[in-house]
């Protein structure tokens, strides 16, 4: 048996890099710095509202670790206070603690280690109106439109987190196997549907069609029907309430005259 080959039945739980040695100078302090990094990156991924924040008992730190009391308290001082690349709070109750990687002083430090001036990295995400952290997979006009459409379907200003991360969730994985995802996003909000699943019924090419129709035009048209004098001798009352009721149908749009 070759090494290799054992080492790809191990858990890839996390990598403990070599600037994370150099710039800790203990390999215990390390180890628990690629733990925090590792712990992050799974806490951005599925609860993005958290902002990086997650939490760890006292108790789940010194058995993760196989740290004594001295050891916990020298891994906290360098990472917290001399280093600057973890913050802390506490959680609440007693016994526990919310942890933060503090992306912009570890990138500060790492770049001090390697000589280095700090360089902007550009972000894989992006905020929409709630604050919400979504992919820059996923666009944030057509994301507000189809927010828009929940609002309209439900009577909620805001939708719930739970329900944002079902929706980004099923995003990433149509971005992975489609194209034309944002004409898809508009004609799922077009419709008012309430989630991102391409049913078999659903043909691409009225999907990217529907694409093209998610502009000014509505709100030209009606502006156009309500500027129209009411005398005009073309057009006869029935026809103005025939146009009506069809721009109504047509865009989905509610409401007395």
């Amino acid at each position: 048996m070759f090494v290799a080959d054992l080492a790809k039945t191990l858990s890839p739980d996390f990598i403990v890099h070599n600037d994370i040695l150099r710039l800790c100078q203990c390999p215990k302090v390390a180890i628990i710095l690629a733990k925090f990094i590792w712990w992050a990156q799974v806490c951005e991924r599925k609860y993005p509202e958290r902002n990086g924040w997650f939490y760890q008992t006292h108790k789940d730190f010194i058995q993760q670790f196989a740290l004594k009391r001295r050891g916990y308290e020298k891994a906290r001082k360098v990472l917290v206070e001399q280093l600057g690349v973890l913050e802390y709070r506490r959680a609440g109750f007693f016994g526990r603690m919310n942890w933060r990687v503090n992306a912009e002083k570890l990138q500060a430090q790492l770049c001090r280690l390697r000589g280095r001036g700090t360089t902007p990295v550009e972000s894989n995400f992006h905020q929409d109106r709630d604050g919400y952290w979504l992919p820059k997979s996923i666009p944030l006009e057509q994301w507000h439109l189809f927010l828009d459409s929940r609002t309209k379907k439900t009577g909620r200003l805001q939708q719930s987190v739970q329900m944002k991360r079902k929706w980004v969730n099923q995003l990433e994985k149509l971005v992975k196997e489609y194209t034309e995802v944002p004409a898809f996003m508009a004609y799922i909000a077009k419709r008012g549907w309430a989630n991102f699943i391409v049913h078999p019924s659903v043909k691409w090419d009225d999907v990217i069609q529907s694409q093209s129709a998610v502009s000014n035009v509505p709100a030209v048209v009606l502006k156009q029907e309500e500027s129209k004098p009411p005398g005009n001798s073309s057009i006869s009352p029935d026809d103005v309430d025939k146009i009506r009721k069809d721009l109504r149908s047509r865009f989905n749009i509610k409401g007395s005259d």
